[in-house]
Parts: structure tokens; sequence; C-alpha cells
């Protein structure tokens, strides 16, 4: 059977051809493929560091990550026609299957068995269906707690080289180590930790408290986190390290806005922006676009996870 692919259109529109028929299409217009998206089978290669690389699977092995989770907190069921629904992966059922793959059916199922339907596939047009579950998320989150700033950077290093080694980026663990130390360092700022209800004395990360933004005045404290970097005496200088730290939320794509600057240092802040778009540039010729997109999730995912984990109620 050929190898299906789908499709998005730029207006999120899907299809599903055939590899065959993707080479006819470009081969007429070079242009085909301009502003879509391809979604392809997990055995017919990766995409590593932004380039795809082609290569055959284990035709029985699943690279999905509802796969890595050995108790029944993510699972996965697979409907196949008429004969029901299979557990995935085989063999390691511990859990009846829904009774069908009708919606009411399913809502059902998650109802009694404390789960909720994370999402619906079809991933060829031969009838089969994919259906995955999960616990709910309010499940894994923590109490809303004040977590000090030195407190959490240091979770963060710890999450971020554990999430590196486990993707296979252990060339890069103490890139994002070293990020996860100093990644919000700008955090402390008179201004923002006012708002957070923190001190310079005992400067917080997270707060259980209500975060005035007024107050923060469109300051983004990656920024002074990245400045901090810069000014630091024998700091840094890795351009990977430095763009996860003026990256990890909203900015440095490629720089950041003038009401985003460190009111105090304002200079300084107009001198870093071009080099952060410049570092951008370099970055993204080295690795690719999807490869740097890629390398900063891995990075905002420690971060997310770890903040998470301490019960967020309020950042900014």
């Amino acid at each position: 059977m050929k190898a299906k692919l789908i499709v998005l259109e730029s207006d999120g529109t899907p299809s599903v051809c055939d590899l065959a028929y993707l080479v006819k299409q470009t081969e007429k217009n070079r242009g085909y493929l301009d502003y879509k998206t391809l979604l392809l089978p997990e055995n017919l290669g990766a995409v590593p560091l932004g380039m795809f690389h082609s290569g055959q699977g284990d035709p029985g092995e699943t690279m999905d990550v509802a796969d890595a989770h050995a108790t029944a907190k993510r699972i996965r069921f697979l409907f196949d026609g008429e004969e029901g629904a299979t557990r995935l992966p085989r063999g390691a059922a511990t859990d009846a299957p829904p009774a069908s793959e009708n919606r009411a059916d399913l809502v059902e199922y998650a109802a009694s068995a404390y789960k909720w339907p994370l999402k619906i596939e079809h991933p060829t047009d031969e009838g089969h269906c994919l259906v995955y579950f999960g616990a709910r998320p309010a499940e894994t989150r923590g109490t809303p707690a004040d977590v000090p700033l030195d407190q959490h950077q240091k979770s963060v290093a710890a999450k971020a080289k554990s999430l590196a080694n486990k993707v296979g980026l252990h060339w890069l663990e103490e890139t994002y180590g070293g990020a996860g130390d100093i990644h919000d360092s700008g955090k402390n700022r008179d201004v923002w930790q006012r708002a957070m209800g923190g001190t310079k004395d005992k400067p917080l990360a997270k707060t259980k408290s209500p975060v005035n933004l007024r107050l923060i005045d469109g300051y983004r404290h990656e920024l002074g986190s990245l400045i901090d970097a810069v000014l630091t005496p024998e700091g840094p200088t890795d351009d990977l390290l430095l763009h996860f730290v003026a990256s990890h939320h909203a900015g440095a794509r490629p720089h950041f806005e003038t009401r985003q600057y460190y009111r105090q240092n304002l200079m300084r802040s107009a001198q870093e922006c071009p080099e952060i778009a410049r570092r951008y540039a370099r970055l993204q010729a080295k690795y690719g676009a999807w490869g740097l997109a890629y390398l900063e999730a891995v990075f905002k995912s420690a971060d997310g996870i770890v903040s998470s984990e301490e019960g967020e109620s309020a950042s900014a």
C-alpha cells in the first residue's frame, strides 16, 4: 500500500494524497507546496534540526508520545473497521476498550473511567480511527505558592537538561542547563518584583497572589535576563544559549518592541535588539527555521512543566 500523506493548505483545509502525486505536482509547479504543511507517516522519515532524513522504521513500532507513559494516564485505542477497538501498544491492555467510535460512547467511556478524550484522528481513508484519552490536566498541577527566583531557575535548568537528553539532544545538555540557570534573572528588577509582590532582597519567580500587570508597563523580563547575561564578565557567549534566554516567552523572534524595553536602561535595551535579530538569523541559517523552533520548544517545555508543577497561578 502506498504511503498516504496529509496536506494542509494555508487556510487549514486538509487533503490526503500519496508521495508520487506530490512529486508530479511539484515537477509541474515548483511552488506547489508553498505555504502548505505536510503530515508524514512515522516510518517515512524524520526532521531532526529542521532537515528531513528518510528512514524505514519497524512497521510494528510506534513513535506516538502516548506510548511513553507506562500507566493508564494516557492511552490510545485503534478502531479498525468491523474489528472493534484495540488498545495500543498491543499486548498492554489494562482497560476495556470503548464500545464504539461513536462520540456518545466515547463520552460515556471517558466519564466512567475518569478520563477525557484528547483527540480523535482518521489517519487513513480505510475506516481506521485513533482515539486518545488522558488524565485531567488539573490533576498534574501543583498548589499555587510563592516560588523564590533562584529555586525556579535551578528547577528549570535541571528539567531542561533532562528533556534534552530524553529527546536525543544530549550534546546540548549544558546549553539547556546554562540557559535555565539565568533565564529569569530579568525578573529581579524593582518594577517586576513590585508587580509580583516580591522584593529585590527576596525576589520571586512565581506568586500565589494576583499580579499587577499595569506596574510592569510592557517590560519583558526575558530582555532583562539577556542584558544581565551579556553584561556579566565572562558570561555566556553561546548564540543558542542566549537565544533560549531571550525567546522563552514572547520575544526575540526576531527582536523586542520598544515598549518592552527596560525603562531604567533604555540605551542598553536598544543596543541589544539589533544583535538579537542578528543572532536569530545566524541560528536559523545553522539549524533551519523548523530546527530552531524545535530547539526553542524543548526549552519552553521545560519552563512550562516546572511552572505547572509549582502551581503557577500568575506570571508575566
